[in-house]
């Protein structure tokens, strides 16, 4: 299993995890049909374009890791559960702020004070990628899965 991390929008950090809690991670730059990954118009798109490399890199049980959700002293790690190219669906409606459209399917698992993170894991949310790896602290990541795991249904 791979482990990814993935930014929110801080603004919107609760809704957000409201929609994690059912089973939804969404994510924004996603205002109009143009900016649908399935479509071909998302790569000429600047901000569209550099969120490709999620399509084929994020599979089924990967981890992911959400920066400060539901707040800022909080991170969620949750559970793909499909792979991205499958389970990824676009659908700028169904959300009050419309930015969120693009939606993929993960299972919230734990949400984990930021200071029971590693000063290693914590200097790693420093990246300003909206989608980034965490494959080099997979352990710690499984750990406090494990250990934060009150989430798990």
């Amino acid at each position: 299993m791979s482990c990814y991390a993935f930014r929110v929008s801080q603004t919107y950090a609760h809704q957000l995890c409201e929609e994690l809690e059912i089973g939804r991670l969404r994510q924004g730059w996603g205002y109009n049909e143009n900016l649908n990954l399935r479509k071909d118009s998302a790569k000429k798109d600047r901000k569209a374009k550099r969120n490709f490399s999620i399509k084929d890199k994020v599979k089924k049980g990967d981890y992911l890791v959400v920066a400060y959700m539901p707040d800022k002293s909080q991170v969620s790690i949750a559970q793909a559960t499909k792979d991205f190219s499958s389970g990824y669906v676009y659908d700028e409606k169904s959300l009050e702020c419309h930015d969120f459209g693009h939606i993929f399917p993960a299972k919230l698992i734990a949400v984990v004070p930021r200071k029971a993170l590693s000063a290693n894991l914590r200097n790693s949310f420093r990246c300003r990628l909206r989608f980034f790896t965490l494959q080099k602290h997979e352990n710690e990541i499984r750990s406090l899965a494990n250990s934060f795991n009150t989430r798990i249904s």
